[in-house]
């Protein structure tokens, strides 16, 4: 049925290709053409790629830069499909030197994402982990799920490779979450096929940790969704995973099942799928002892193996070493040493590092020798295998020092990316800090106008005397990341102070209480944080009462271990009335002192990793009568216990 449905789809869309006149739109067309054939007929998607290649070749036309672009990562992408990694590789590299002269960072990102399967497909570990820190860095600010997807899928198999197995099933498992995250209307053909290589990830994690019930439900929901979406370029080795996962289970009837159906998959690309599936049949049939079916199979799957471009010396090594155990087991001690020795010469050519094999034909060789009783020979062969056993374990300490000195390097780089990223978040903070200073004096010049013009010369000569006062710490202040808490509430104290006495001539109150636990601490908080709240509860919440005298409190208490808590209530009207009242009065000067401290918070928590809420306001009502009975604000305040150097915020 699925099929049917993708076949309609099919003729719907190239029936809009014949018919349109637009470039723009026949190039859209055959993108989509190729996205939803290359997973089900390769071929076909290579035919889309030639004419929107030729489409693009004969316009002149602006505005097909991007599509020249998709093209190259589309065709690069099919290639890497086509086990044609190089060619895969180029291309990737000629798209993203294009992509370096312009500003299109969605494209870049693409590129970036699907270079690194090709780059794993080509063992480039190292440039495997540039780019993937590179991508860490363009996703930083991003909150779209799918590149993010896409990105943790990425890094859940480069960690399989280095054999961190526990970040690998991480990375995977933020990425099933972010796949559901992902409109199920904006899921196309490759982002199923993604999450089918999620699941073969998290197959072969538990494969590694040797969990076989889970292994075989990762496989499964692979197989699942390859079926579902017709994703035939995956679903046989899909089927092959299952099929082995089985044997090592050594549910041998389930094995034959899931091998079979590899074989039988309409899909020319996955040789190397059917012929592995072949000979994994004829050695379950050699160890059940069907010598005649074993060698069948073996022989179909010797067939597949030469018919290939590019000679696969290790797999065909293995294939005649199971011819030769068949012979052995036959009796046939001729024919075994002949496909023996021609296994140990096919696995001296392979790229593949052979140790283990080698060894194994020497152990085999000497058998048969020994069998003869030919016990010279057999000795020589079983020297060569402590040769070859003994290289063997060479190459594994030389490939995990390998090992060890990549993942050095990437946590050498990955803490410099870190310290990068740190100074970037304080170099924001110092821009959001340097302007709290304008737009504090704003407000408090604005204040004295107020009194000069009404012609009260003496409160005006105070409140100047107060201000220079206030104006010296608070430039002091401004200029450092954290100060004591001593000085905060000094601060403050002289702030409240200038609003009560001046301002509103006694009628708001102003109070500041500290904790006993806090009061024999050297405790230091981040500079100008609390003055904008407090600002704001006298503005917007003290400044328009009638008939009762305000008050603002503000208090401080241990959050945690290493936060404190501040809490700044006051007696005003209350938010709902303030913003009616700002509705009818608007202001012509914008207030940013709020959304400042928000976003330094934000920043602050975030540079700590600190997951609770940074700034909370809370109505504060009567409970009977519902009547608006001021604000309360509470923040959570990063502190240090000694004053820190050299920061830069």
């Amino acid at each position: 049925m699925l099929v049917e449905e993708t076949g309609g789809r099919l003729e719907a869309l190239e029936a809009r290709l014949s018919a349109s006149q637009s470039l723009a739109e026949q190039l859209e067309l055959l993108s989509v053409l190729v996205d939803a054939t290359t997973f089900s007929n390769p071929d076909r998607a290579q035919k889309y790629l030639d004419s929107m290649e030729q489409l693009l070749d004969r316009t002149g036309e602006e505005g097909v830069h991007e599509y020249r672009v998709l093209n190259l990562l589309q065709r690069a992408f099919l290639e890497n499909q086509l086990y044609n990694y190089r060619l895969a590789e180029r291309i990737y590299r000629q798209a993203l030197d294009i992509l370096d002269r312009s500003s299109n960072e969605e494209l870049r990102l693409t590129a970036l994402l699907e270079l690194t399967a090709v780059l794993a497909n080509l063992q480039e570990f190292k440039e495997l982990g540039k780019v993937l820190e590179e991508i860490e860095q363009l996703l930083h600010d991003r909150t779209d799920p799918k590149p993010r997807f896409h990105y943790n899928l990425r890094a859940g198999y480069f960690a399989l490779l280095l054999n961190e197995l526990s970040d690998a099933i991480r990375h995977f498992m933020d990425a099933e979450e972010l796949f559901e995250a992902i409109p199920e209307a904006e899921r196309g053909p490759k982002d199923w096929y993604l999450l089918s290589l999620l699941y073969s990830g998290k197959g072969h994690v538990y494969e590694h940790d040797d969990e076989p019930e889970k292994e075989i439900e990762a496989f499964s929901s692979a197989v699942r969704i390859c079926e579902e979406k017709d994703l035939r370029t995956r679903l046989s080795w899909n089927y092959l995973n299952m099929g082995k996962s089985y044997m090592r289970l050594q549910q041998f009837d389930k094995a034959r099942e899931y091998f079979q159906k590899t074989i039988e998959v309409e899909d020319d690309l996955n040789k190397q799928s059917r012929a592995s599936a072949l000979a994994n049949l004829g050695r379950i049939a050699l160890g059940e002892g069907r010598y005649e079916e074993a060698g069948n199979y073996f022989f179909r799957a010797q067939s597949i193996y030469q018919s290939r471009r590019k000679p696969d010396y290790y797999n065909m090594a293995l294939l005649y070493m199971w011819f030769g155990e068949l012979y052995q087991l036959q009796g046939d001690l001729d024919t075994a040493e002949e496909y023996f020795v021609q296994a140990m010469d096919e696995a001296e050519k392979a790229e593949k590092e052979p140790h283990d094999l080698l060894f194994q034909l020497c152990q085999h060789l000497a058998e048969l020798f020994s069998r003869r009783g030919n016990y010279e020979a057999a000795y020589g062969f079983l020297k060569q295998k402590d040769k070859y056993l003994e290289a063997y374990y060479a190459l594994e300490r030389q490939n995990k020092v390998r090992e060890l000195e990549l993942k050095y390097d990437l946590e050498k780089r990955r803490r410099e990316a870190e310290k990068l990223r740190g100074r970037a978040v304080r170099l924001r903070l110092q821009a959001l800090r340097s302007q709290m200073n304008p737009h504090f004096i704003f407000n408090v010049i604005s204040s004295i106008q107020g009194v000069i013009r009404s012609g009260d010369v003496e409160n005006a000569d105070r409140f100047l005397q107060r201000f220079s006062e206030l104006m010296r710490q608070s430039l002091n202040f401004s200029e450092a990341d954290f100060i004591s808490l001593d000085d905060e509430v000094k601060f403050l104290q002289n702030y409240l102070a200038l609003n009560s006495e001046l301002r509103f001539s006694g009628q708001m109150e102003g109070r500041i209480l500290i904790e006993d636990d806090l009061k024999d601490e050297m405790l230091y908080v981040p500079s100008m944080l609390i003055q904008p709240l407090v600002e704001n509860a006298v503005e917007h919440g003290i400044r328009p009462l009638q008939g009762r005298r305000g008050l603002v409190e503000v208090t401080f208490s241990w959050y945690n271990d290493d936060n404190l808590l501040c809490q700044v209530r006051d007696n005003g009207i209350g938010r709902e009335a303030a913003a009616k009242r700002k509705a009818l009065r608007p202001d012509r000067y914008r207030s940013r002192g709020m959304e400042i401290v928000h976003d330094r918070l934000e920043l602050l928590h975030k540079e700590r990793g600190l997951p609770v809420q940074a700034l909370r306001t809370v109505d504060l009502k009567d409970s009977s009568t519902d009547e608006a009975l001021g604000t309360l604000v509470e923040v959570i305040l990063p502190v240090e216990f000694s004053l820190p150097r050299n920061r830069m915020m």
